[in-house]
């Protein structure tokens, strides 16, 4: 009976066309699932293409040794599949190198573009918080884009299906600290413990001066975290724990002390020092636990939010101490917090999460350009003129003014934009209308930032459950 060695039995043909199906198969999940990317790339270059070449190399071997020469015959019928194969190789990993160099940008993919994404913003999107969010995206993908903190597409859904972030995009500039200010269960802690390697992320992508999460915190002492709750020793005391952080992070001897002096006095726990962590209050232990984070005065700040529980004192203290470490190293802050005034009093950049998605964004100043606009409130007298009487004269006088909802029944509240205000006109027709008891008070004001903020989330959650309507 003849015997037939291993690889005549195997049709080269028939392995190399399955090889080759892998690897495009391999590449069309790459590209769809941009986050995996790395990973099924490293995949294909150093497990399916070099894993058959040595099984080929070793049947090539089996075949010499039956015969005891390596014929022309082989190598005219396995050179070809072989060469096709460290092609297809050196292919993957130079697209490994040419991704890794960030020549191609993956966030610019067609899953931005998607269907359901359109259907989202056309409905759930206000047309001014849109725009800003869709140049928010664009600075994020432009290539000349050096953010320190790029957070794209991020999503987080928990196993029991609970869905906690959904397509985040922002980034944190040099110098910048940013805000993500939100209420209870928005996800500001989730996009925290996500940034700060503690859960891992469902989808999108989130880098750090340019890497990865896992990749940036292997042995990285740039990033320091103050989580929201105190992680502290009951019985140790205030200058006990700086003293240990102050180690762990690198300072010793004179220098340590000098930095632990100085975070004493900005927080004003001189008097604390002392005094074991179990005797503290819960604002004074909050205090302690952010002064610890800037121990070693860190390039990047994660905070989640950092004034809860603390006093007005507290607080500024805590705001002071933050700018300033920011300053003094030009590096980054990412704040989270659902107190407005924190976001505006140290903010450089706000975004506002609602049920765990991005609303608007951006500085202060340009929230306030983009939504800000003149209240006119005007109390009814008994007896005066009637709500339609009263409409009627103010946009007579202010033909751009709508109304505005009021809590009771005996008010009326009209919004004016900012560039269409009148003050002289609206002055005199409504202090003539209050001489002639046809209304008791009137007042003029423009809106805050709080007010501004109350009333997208509000329009927000009215968009989406009148979306989930339409979907049902």
């Amino acid at each position: 009976m003849e015997v037939r060695s291993f690889a005549e039995l195997i049709d080269f043909k028939i392995l190399n066309v399955a090889v080759f199906l892998v690897n495009i198969l391999t590449e069309l999940v790459s590209f769809w699932f941009h986050d995996l990317d790395r990973y099924v790339y490293t995949a294909s270059c150093f497990v399916f293409g070099p894993s058959v070449a040595l099984f080929l190399g070793a049947s090539l071997i089996t075949d010499s040794r039956e015969t005891g020469e390596y014929t022309i015959y082989q190598f005219e019928r396995s050179c070809p599949y072989t060469c096709l194969l460290l092609i297809m190789t050196a292919i993957d990993f130079a697209i490994i190198i040419y991704r890794s160099s960030r020549l191609i940008e993956p966030e610019e993919k067609k899953i931005f573009n998607s269907p359901l994404k359109k259907e989202e913003k056309e409905f759930v999107g206000d047309p001014m918080n849109q725009r800003a969010l869709d140049g928010e995206l664009q600075r994020l993908i432009s290539r000349n884009n050096n953010d320190v903190i790029k957070i794209m597409e991020l999503q987080k859904t928990y196993p029991n299906g609970y869905r906690a972030l959904e397509s985040l995009d922002f980034g944190v500039e040099k110098g910048q600290i940013f805000c993500l200010l939100g209420m209870n269960g928005a996800g500001k802690t989730t996009c925290l413990e996500i940034l700060t390697n503690k859960i891992p992320k469902s989808g999108g992508t989130v880098e750090i001066k340019g890497q990865e999460t896992f990749q940036f915190y292997k042995g990285s002492n740039q990033a320091s975290v103050c989580s929201q709750t105190n992680t502290l020793w009951d019985y140790l005391t205030v200058i006990q724990h700086f003293r240990i952080y102050a180690q762990i992070r690198g300072l010793q001897g004179e220098e340590a002390e000098q930095v632990i002096q100085h975070l004493l006095y900005v927080l004003q726990l001189e008097v604390y020092s002392e005094r074991k962590v179990k005797e503290l209050s819960m604002g004074t232990r909050r205090k302690l636990c952010v002064g610890l984070s800037v121990v070693n005065a860190p390039e990047i700040l994660f905070l989640d939010e950092p004034s809860t529980g603390v006093d007005p004192v507290g607080r500024n203290q805590i705001w002071d101490l933050i700018k300033t470490a920011v300053k003094s190293q030009d590096g980054v802050v990412l704040l989270t917090t659902q107190y407005i005034q924190e976001a505006e009093s140290i903010g450089d950049k706000i975004g506002l999460l609602v049920d765990g998605g991005l609303t608007t964004i951006g500085t202060t100043a340009d929230l306030k350009k983009r939504h800000a606009h003149y209240l006119i409130t005007i109390s009814l007298a008994v007896g005066g003129a009637s709500k339609a009487k009263i409409e009627k004269i103010v946009k007579f006088v202010l033909p751009q003014a709508t109304n505005d909802e009021s809590s009771k029944t005996d008010e009326i509240i009209f919004k004016v934009p900012v560039n269409n205000m009148k003050f002289s006109k609206i002055f005199e027709v409504l202090e003539e209308a209050k001489s002639h008891k046809e209304i008791n008070e009137f007042a003029i004001y423009m809106t805050t930032l709080e007010q501004i903020f109350v009333r997208i989330v509000k329009d927000h959650l009215k968009a989406k459950a009148l979306l989930v309507d339409i979907q049902n």
